[in-house]
């Protein structure tokens, strides 16, 4: 079965491609935001005292776009990247499945979307022992709500029990905050989906029929 030896490599290839992608984009924004203090720095002490307070409000909107207005948006990107990535390849695997087993079901057979539909597809069809029992799959589960709310609703959780669900999720995630029903990521937030999908991909790997 050295063809999905060769699919769990590539999919570890474009996380180790994230991750670098994230690093990159963590120094830049890193570097933006010490620039932007240093020249503030600079002005200020240019100014009489009694006018420093006025000149830091003035550009404090500035300094929160830079801080975490640009930051959230950036990393909601490369997390539905991530997200996008783990779609296709677990897709792809129940395209070639049943390209190699040569099944009378399809993946376009069966009911659902996205993963669900690839779950339902590599359990009932594949008969694979899918890892929907595990802490990597449930974080998977929540990754999709967030995942949708970035898509779709500008990082806005509207549904009540799903905002309900990520606020319990963010309590042991603590890359990832809420202000209100909108998602706040920190700095190690897409790393820390990248590595739970890592894994998810590592368990569904060691079934019997794929190694």
């Amino acid at each position: 079965m050295k063809l999905y030896i060769l699919i769990l490599d590539e999919i570890k290839q474009n996380l180790n491609f994230l991750r670098e992608y994230n690093n990159f984009l963590e120094d830049f924004l890193k570097n933006k935001v010490e620039k932007f203090k240093a020249w503030i720095d600079r002005e200020a002490d240019k100014l009489p005292e009694d006018e420093k307070v006025d000149f830091f409000d003035y550009f404090s909107d500035e300094y929160l776009k830079l801080y975490e207005d640009f930051p959230n948006i950036a990393r909601g990107s490369l997390f539905v990247a991530g997200m996008s990535m783990l779609e296709y390849q677990i897709i792809a695997l129940c395209q070639h499945l049943q390209k190699t087993n040569r099944y009378y079901i399809a993946l376009n057979d069966i009911a659902g979307k996205g993963i669900f539909k690839a779950q339902l597809y590599l359990k009932k069809v594949a008969k694979l022992k899918f890892p929907d029992d595990t802490k990597y799959w449930n974080d998977i589960l929540c990754y999709q709500i967030i995942r949708n709310a970035v898509v779709h609703n500008d990082s806005v959780i509207k549904n009540g029990k799903e905002l309900e669900k990520i606020i319990g999720f963010s309590l042991d995630h603590k890359s990832l905050r809420m202000h209100s029903d909108r998602l706040l990521f920190g700095e190690t937030f897409c790393l820390e989906a990248f590595d739970i999908i890592e894994s998810f991909f590592d368990i569904l790997f060691k079934n019997k029929e794929l190694v």
